[in-house]
């Protein structure tokens, strides 16, 4: 008795509250780590087509758009806080009517709110808007190389344009 309960994760002391452990809880956590999965995936492709597209530009070389300490940061504030937000104050639908609903419990068991179609999905929105953003901040720093500031502010400038427009 003792020594199981010392030795697992959680334990219940009334199996009452085993319903609201499964289909309350497991309801939201199930929600939340859906949208974490997605998001992450949203967020790393977005990256990775946006490294993909300067390489095109840059002749496949190895060179970095992105300067480490803007990255470091962006991963760090940006894409945590949402996350963070979500993960503490979401709540698709109220404890009671998932109480009262069980088989609102299904959407987990079905596979409804994270599927092969969301999944690309999200992929597809990714390679999208990292081809917004690949050329608009491509084509501002062509402008504002050439006529602007009347000289050519280098990779870096591009790097820290793209990365502006990805945090904003």
């Amino acid at each position: 008795g003792m020594q199981a309960v010392m030795a697992s994760d959680f334990s219940l002391g009334r199996f009452r509250f085993l319903k609201r452990l499964l289909f309350v809880h497991g309801h939201w956590n199930y929600d939340r780590l859906t949208r974490l999965v997605l998001y992450m995936m949203y967020k790393n492709s977005v990256y990775v087509f946006l490294l993909f597209w300067y390489q095109i530009y840059n002749g496949w070389s190895a060179s970095v758009s992105i300067p480490q300490l803007l990255l470091f940061f962006y991963n760090l504030f940006f894409t945590s806080l949402p996350i963070i937000v979500v993960g503490i104050w979401d709540q698709d639908v109220t404890e009671s009517v998932l109480e009262s609903y069980p088989v609102l419990y299904n959407d987990g068991r079905k596979g409804t709110k994270y599927s092969r179609l969301l999944f690309w999905l999200q992929i597809f929105d990714a390679l999208w808007q990292s081809l917004v953003m690949f050329f608009v901040s491509y084509w501002v720093w062509e402008e504002g190389g050439k006529v602007v500031c009347e000289r050519s502010t280098g990779s870096w400038g591009l790097g820290v344009r793209r990365h502006r427009c990805r945090s904003s």
